[in-house]
């Protein structure tokens, strides 16, 4: 009984094709639900953040328009910062009745797209 060597020695070739698809990578997802959330703050802060300070001088009613009305420009959330006007300049022998600094909308927007660093408000002065 004689062996064939060739007949034993078998050629084996096998070819796998293995696709698998992960799921986005968890630093991906995470930024863009952040980004999200971030936006929607900005958003909710800037139509939440009007507020108005009134400051009443005198007794005695003041008029319906103001006669000074000029936006302050601050920066860095007006930390440490302030803004004078001499109300003798805007009213006449000192009749002034009430002042009014205020943030509007606008002034929430401007300080929300610069992320704080320009945060201007409204100054109103009104005459007796």
């Amino acid at each position: 009984m004689t062996l064939n060597r060739q007949s034993c020695l078998t050629k084996l070739s096998v070819t796998a094709v293995i696709e698998v698809k992960f799921p986005p990578k968890i630093n991906e997802v995470f930024m863009k639900k952040l980004a999200v959330a971030a936006s929607a703050a900005v958003l909710l802060a800037g139509l939440a953040g009007c507020s108005t300070q009134t400051y009443i001088v005198s007794n005695q009613a003041a008029s319906q328009t103001a006669s000074y009305d000029k936006m302050q420009h601050f920066f860095v959330g007006g930390i440490g910062q302030q803004s004078e006007k001499d109300t003798k300049e805007v009213c006449p022998n000192g009749s002034v009745a009430k002042v009014q600094t205020q943030q509007t909308f606008l002034n929430g927007f401007l300080g929300a797209i610069s992320y704080g660093i320009y945060s201007p408000r409204d100054m109103r002065i009104y005459c007796k």
